[in-house]
């Protein structure tokens, strides 16, 4: 809840600071202190990065912010951006298209001219939040005790949905204004962060699931160069084929562009006209025809390869196979039981003929080809003899996991260790079962499971049950999380100079090492290689300019 994110930053008189001044180049922001683990902890809220995008900005790429005089309030988070309230019940922040800004939260404290002392810069963590490229914000994660770790913790708004992602697939509407926010972002981060006592030089971007997509587009993008010199991937890839538009998708951005103008009476054809007709559409209506559009087109608001602006000049498999991108070191998981969501699991019970229904059903739902061959093969590779439904539904629950989350990240991570050079990536899959499940017992951890853990927000209902509290053994892991996180964003190692921590070796094609996160946490193989294998000819088709008939 807001008033759980907004505490740790609002207890002023903890630290003896209720006016908190910090300079940046737009002018004075007012922030908090608190005191997190025995450390100080200084927070500023809702700065902007840019303009409103707003009227004849909408649609359009983001501009630096405008200067202020006078101090500006920086105690409360900002708006979060435009998107259907129902998704995301328990965050109650206000929406407004005026959506722009970023939180920090910094463990130095500003010197008496609102800057920090330039001699004791730290790493700076910036988060991209997931959701589907549709729903959330930055502000739901507080980034207070991740921060007390000795790094400076930067949560960022972007544009969501049609405002993020709609584009007319030409100059006027290039799309990818989402993704340009958080470019924005990074830029606005480098010429003002040493003001909170970050390191520009020493940046590293992470994010959850489209959120961790977001992440990988960036280490792809020619206009991130420079940005940041590490990343962090949970549970999202840029090869995911839910992360960007393909050609082999049945509707393309320009018709969807078309079909939503019609629906609120912007009836002219060229794309000029669309863009100003829609610039005047009040921004409930744009977000209430998106949510009814998706309702039976799926999700459509997402990446594209654009090449005007280059945001994303080509398709991440064909960018990642040249080695045409920004090498940056890496860490990239996943959950151990990430597919839990795409099941049905009411009964956590399976047939072989449910299986293949499944299997079939997942792909040409989401515009995947597929055919009797490619279901066989899912079939062979996870069920084999299996007659038990409890056994095949554990094995239903693993393939959809490979397919849409695990299969994308690991092959991910061996083309960019294919071009390594001075860099190194390493690979996790998170396996602890929190606490506070109410999954059956088979089930470990499910998409979205380690955030509560990197951020310790067991005190907030949006990612813990806080009726049932929190067990030594979640903070066991909280603390190995935080601490291998930080550690790499301090050293480019998730080790760094710590000890106590379990070895984590970094992958390399003889050595295709994982760090499996647990309560007895250990390295061995990552065992998805066949699940690599069955995904690479999908990920490939979908490339293709015409779709492969659907058999079946």
């Amino acid at each position: 809840m807001v008033t759980v994110i907004l505490f740790l930053c609002l207890l002023n008189g903890a630290y003896g600071h209720e006016n908190v001044l910090a300079k940046t180049n737009y002018g004075i922001v007012k922030g908090t202190s608190s005191i997190i683990d025995n450390k100080a902890m200084f927070c500023y809220l809702g700065v902007p990065y840019a303009k409103p995008p707003t009227g004849p900005r909408r649609f359009k790429q983001p501009e630096p912010p405008n200067s202020w005089s006078g101090v500006r309030d920086a105690v409360t988070l900002g708006p979060k951006c435009p998107q259907l309230d129902e998704l995301d019940p328990f965050d109650p922040t206000p929406i407004s298209e005026d959506c722009l800004n970023l939180n920090i939260y910094s463990p130095t404290e500003p010197t008496s001219q609102g800057t920090a002392p330039s001699t004791s810069l730290l790493p700076v963590m910036v988060w991209i939040h997931g959701g589907s490229f549709s729903m959330g914000s930055g502000s739901k994660y507080n980034g207070s005790v991740l921060a007390s770790r000795g790094v400076v913790v930067v949560t960022v708004n972007y544009r969501l949905d049609i405002l993020g992602f709609l584009s007319t697939a030409d100059s006027i509407i290039p799309g990818n204004f989402g993704l340009l926010d958080q470019i924005m972002a990074l830029q606005w981060i480098q010429a003002n962060i040493q003001f909170f006592g970050g390191d520009p030089q020493m940046v590293t971007i992470f994010g959850e699931s489209s959120g961790a997509a977001c992440v990988s587009l960036l280490v792809l993008s020619p206009l991130s160069k420079g940005l940041f010199q590490r990343a962090i991937l949970e549970s999202g890839s840029s090869l995911a084929y839910w992360s960007i538009t393909y050609p082999v998708n049945k509707i393309q951005p320009d018709t969807i562009a078309q079909s939503i103008a019609s629906k609120l009476n912007c009836t002219q054809l060229s794309s000029t006209e669309i863009l100003v007709c829609l610039q005047k559409v009040n921004v409930f209506d744009l977000i209430n025809a998106s949510t009814e559009y998706r309702k039976s087109n799926g999700l459509v608001f997402i990446p594209r390869v654009e090449a005007l602006l280059r945001s994303l000049p080509d398709y991440p498999l064909k960018i990642l196979r040249s080695g045409n991108f920004n090498h940056v070191d890496t860490i990239r998981g996943y959950n151990s039981d990430e597919g839990w969501y795409f099941l049905n699991t009411s009964s956590a019970q399976l047939t072989r003929e449910g299986f293949r229904e499944s299997i079939h059903n997942l792909m040409t739902s989401l515009k995947i080809m597929t055919s009797d061959s490619i279901v066989d093969q899912f079939e062979e590779v996870y069920i084999k003899n299996l007659t038990d439904t409890s056994l095949i539904f554990r094995q239903g629950l693993r393939a959809v996991s490979d397919f849409v989350f695990i299969a994308p990240i690991v092959m991910e991570t061996m083309l960019a260790e294919t071009w390594s050079r001075d860099s190194k990536h390493y690979l996790y899959e998170f396996q602890y079962r929190p606490s506070d499940s109410e999954m059956p017992p088979f089930v470990g951890a499910v998409h979205g499971n380690e955030q509560a853990f990197i951020f310790r927000s067991f005190d907030n209902d949006q990612f813990w049950n806080t009726k049932k509290g929190h067990t030594q053994a979640d903070l066991l892991i909280s603390d190995e999380m935080m601490a291998f996180w930080s550690s790499f964003a301090k050293h480019g190692s998730p080790n760094g100079n710590m000890s106590g921590l379990a070895p984590w070796v970094n992958y390399t094609p003889d050595r295709p090492n994982c760090l499996k996160i647990n309560i007895l946490t250990t390295l061995s193989d990552h065992g998805k290689q066949l699940a690599v294998q069955i995904y690479k000819p999908l990920i490939d088709s979908l490339m293709n300019e015409y779709p492969v008939t659907v058999v079946g």
